[in-house]
């Protein structure tokens, strides 16, 4: 899962809402003041929070921001006051945005201004009051609680700054998750808590914190850090690692266990136990997350009908092959076959040394890859990359959840594949290298896109490893026939109002089983949505690869598909069609 996603509820509002102070435009011309207006965006997204500003850019006084002027604290976001300023800078933005004639502007431009109108009218949608209270703070595998452990041990310091702001942000957890839970205590009054299983699978999560709090991963790698640290001396370095030490324990910990505490209070018989189309307006959400966090412009029953034919088409293809050979049939129910990868960094360079006869080049990049550690390893979270600020000097890092499986696994090399090359940090480097805008680097995120793409470069990585392809086949269509129906299951659950006999009744007419269909229907119930990103977003790139190759026949050019696939950034795909459009006519 990419870091943008794991930290998507502290950026939300302030990436997607956050409001320009510019004045009504004055400039000679409208380019000149549109350029300034995205720039104006840019700033105030990055000097909005301390998160922003750590996150994205290191060395922020060449956009003129004082950095004793950003409060370091994890925001205010929950509140009613908190919800109705962000609604109000929100405003300003569009506001400012709709004196703009698109028509004026320059085709860079009017990229940049499609890009902006699909992100505000999402905005304001999800600003709609009936909304408010649906979404889950701690929802399992992506709640605030699966953020911090990992958000600490990543934190990156650039100067001795940076480890006090830590500390700083430290002592600032208890007030901020207290807020949350606040929010969530409301949530519960409304009818939207979520079932005593999520919380529970909380809880456990939690626990495993609080219980490892003398022999923390999380204490030991934040010491590690400050170690590693060279910009200070030992005498400075003792001090604060007497320092972060203390607020560990003091407030790290009790935070944690204050989770506990609050949320099995909160646990009842009362509570959600069905998808959200069984709660007040929970229907029309849905219709709003799938937007969303697909970035699609189908309708809800388009994606169910394109999701059920590919599904058909996969599994057939699967059958096909397997048919004809059993000895690979045999091999992928066993899991006999092997990527013969004994070391993460030897095989990220072979992804990386692939990719560049595949996909565009970019400059060559440093970057630290190692094992989660399992007190904080969240089993809905296979892997994940940390977004790397636009100015970044450093590694970027990569985080692998190996509670499951080994490290020869073909599930493991198409992990590594997704997050590192030609993957997730691929992408994020190339955007850096290539799309000389602080706006689209920054203030444009689109999961759809993102996770989609990051899903279907994973499955083309497999063409690196020197395995029978009848495998390949077998194991790439079953995978998308998998994921194809876990995304139906969403839907079903979500939005058609399915109960647990309904959804597994579905799922076994594929002939599929679940031994322990609880979990797997408790997990959707919980995370509504969660998975859509990486399955329609697949499916959408597909169905443009499969266009483009149909159309061009053998004018088609794989690194001319990728290079069109990736150089305008993050984008929704209706801007992406018409960009892959656009290259097809001009090369028929």
């Amino acid at each position: 899962m990419n870091k943008k996603v794991i930290v998507s509820f502290l950026l939300a509002l302030a990436l997607l809402l956050s409001g320009c102070q510019s004045q009504a435009a004055s400039s000679p011309t409208a380019q000149q003041d549109f350029d300034q207006f995205i720039e104006g965006e840019f700033i105030d997204t990055i000097s909005s929070s301390y998160i922003n500003m750590h996150q994205n850019v290191i060395d922020i006084s060449k956009y003129g921001i004082n950095r004793d002027d950003i409060e370091v604290t994890f925001g205010h976001d929950y509140t009613t006051e908190d919800k109705q300023k962000a609604k109000e800078s929100f405003l300003k933005t569009k506001e400012t945005f709709l004196n703009f004639d698109r028509a004026s502007l320059t085709s860079t431009q009017q990229n940049i201004y499609d890009i902006m109108e699909y992100q505000i009218n999402l905005s304001e949608e999800s600003l709609d009051e009936k909304f408010s209270y649906m979404s889950s703070l701690f929802s399992p595998m992506a709640g605030l609680h699966t953020i911090f452990p990992n958000y600490f041990r990543d934190f990156v310091f650039y100067s001795k700054e940076d480890i006090e702001d830590m500390i700083i942000l430290m002592n600032d957890l208890p007030r901020y998750i207290n807020e949350a839970l606040e929010y969530t205590k409301i949530q519960k009054d409304k009818g939207y808590m979520m079932s005593n299983d999520s919380i529970d699978q909380v809880i456990k999560y939690a626990t495993k914190i609080v219980e490892s709090k003398d022999n923390s991963p999380v204490l030991e790698a934040i010491i590690s850090n400050i170690n590693n640290f060279k910009e200070i001396d030992n005498t400075l370095k003792t001090q604060y690692i007497n320092e972060v030490t203390t607020s560990f324990h003091e407030s790290f910990i009790p935070t944690y266990q204050h989770i506990i505490d609050t949320l099995t209070l909160l646990k009842s018989e009362e509570n959600n136990t069905l998808g959200l189309a069984h709660v007040k307006n929970g229907k029309e959400y849905y219709e709003y997350l799938f937007k969303s966090k697909t970035g699609s412009n189908k309708s809800i029953q388009e994606t169910e009908k394109d999701l059920k034919q590919l599904a058909k088409q996969c599994l057939l293809d699967a059958q096909i092959t397997a048919s004809k050979n059993l000895e690979m049939s045999t091999a992928f129910i066993n899991n006999s076959i092997k990527s013969g990868y004994q070391d993460f960094n030897v095989m990220l360079e072979d992804l990386n040394q692939w990719s560049k006869q595949h996909f565009p080049t970019i400059q060559d990049i440093s970057y630290h890859i190692q094992e989660l550690p399992i007190e904080t390893a969240n089993s809905g979270v296979s892997a994940y990359y940390n977004t790397s600020p636009i100015d970044n000097i450093y590694p970027d890092t990569i985080r692998v959840n190996m509670t499951k499986g080994n490290i020869d696994d073909i599930s493991t090399f198409v992990t590594i594949a997704h997050e590192g090359f030609p993957g997730h940090m691929y992408q994020r480097n190339y955007t850096k290298q290539h799309l000389f805008s602080d706006y689209l680097n920054v203030c444009t995120h689109f999961l759809g896109y993102t996770e989609g793409y990051a899903t279907y470069v994973s499955y083309e990585a497999l063409e690196l490893l020197d395995i029978d392809e009848d495998f390949k086949t077998i194991y790439t269509n079953l995978e998308i026939f998998q994921n194809s129906i876990i995304s139906l299951l969403d839907i079903g659950i979500h939005y058609h109002g399915w109960d647990k006999e309904e959804a597994k009744k579905f799922f076994e007419s594929y002939g599929l089983a679940a031994p322990s269909f609880d979990v797997l229907y408790n997990q959707l119930q919980a995370d509504p949505g969660a998975f859509l990103p990486y399955y329609i977003g697949y499916m959408e790139i597909k169905e443009l690869r499969d266009k483009a190759e149909k159309e061009l026949g053998e004018k088609f050019n794989t690194l001319e598909f990728h290079t069109v696939l990736i150089q305008n950034g993050e984008v929704p795909f209706k801007i992406l069609k018409q960009n892959i459009e656009n290259y097809i006519q001009a090369n028929k």
